[in-house]
Order: C-alpha cells, then structure tokens, then sequence
C-alpha cells in the first residue's frame, strides 16, 4: 500500500498538465503560456552601467496546472558578468494570486497580484537581500497579443521608484 501511495504521489506531483492546461483559478494566464524572446535594456546605477541584453521567459503548467513554472534566462555578455537567472511559481493564495521566486543571487521573493487587469499584471512585495527586505514591484504588460513588456522596479524609501530594466518579449512558441 505505502509503494502504491508513493508512486501515485510521485506522479501526479511529475506530471505536467495536459496540453500546458491550467486549473480555472489560474486559467488568466494561460496566454502566456510558452516561450518568450526578450531584448532587454539594463538602467544605469551606481553599480553597473546601462546594457542591452538578451534573455528569455519560459511559462509552462506545473504540478497538475495548479501551478505557473516561470523560468527566466538572461544571456551572459560583456556588460553582463553574471546572468540574472529567475525561476518562480505562481498559484492562488485566500485572497490574492502569489508568487515565490529565486534567482540567481541567492535572493527570493514573496509576491502577490489581484491578478490581470486590462492586459497587465503587477506583483508586489519583498525582495529578501544581504541588505534585508526591499520593496520591489514587477511588471508585466500582455495587452498585444503574442508581445509582453516587463520592468521589474524597486520601490525607493522616499516614495520614489528605480526601474531595473526594461524587456520587450516576443512569443515565440
């Protein structure tokens, strides 16, 4: 009985959804669903100067469509010594869509959205840092079809915001 419950365990947590289905909860971001090309442009800061860069969004169903895998790989380059490596889950909390993220710094993230409104999506929370928690906001346009717009921004104690960068993606499967 134990192997059977394991097993079944095993592979309903493995198994992708049909087709790349999302659960109805979740069923908004079906449109995003695939993988998108992005051309990128870093802003100036006192730590690095303004680069473009390439980089990519993978979106796919996870754990039984009750899950949004998003995967995100930015292209190495001269301008770039490190790559900015993303991999986040978004579900449905009580009372608000949530994201939980890891990137290639050893930061994470708690998020959380009231979902797509006219073609855009903003998750809001607390970027964790060697520095403490910093207020971030990322934002995602999907208003064209097949073309999405990102700016992930940090939010300034003074009110003030600092936009890390902007992408201009393109479905390409």
């Amino acid at each position: 009985m134990y192997r059977y419950f394991t097993l079944t365990f095993l592979v309903l947590c493995a198994a992708p959804a049909a087709a790349g289905q999302l659960s109805d909860e979740l069923s908004a971001f079906q449109p995003l669903l695939g993988t998108w090309q992005c051309i990128g442009q870093n802003t100036q800061s006192p730590q690095s100067p303004a680069f473009e860069f390439e980089s990519q969004f993978r979106f796919e169903a996870a754990l039984g469509g009750q899950f949004v895998r998003v995967t995100y790989i930015e292209t190495k380059n001269s301008d770039l010594p490190v790559a900015r490596n993303n991999v986040e889950y978004w579900g449905r909390g009580d009372q608000a869509f949530t994201s939980t993220f890891f990137n290639a710094f050893g930061q994470r993230g708690e998020l959380s959205s009231n979902g797509i409104k006219d073609g855009r999506l903003v998750w809001a929370g607390d970027i964790e840092t060697p520095n403490g928690p910093t207020p971030f906001e990322g934002r995602l346009d999907a208003s064209e079809k097949d073309r999405l717009s990102v700016s992930p921004t940090l939010l300034l104690p003074d009110g003030g915001e600092f936009p890390i960068a902007r992408l201009d993606c393109t479905l390409t499967k």
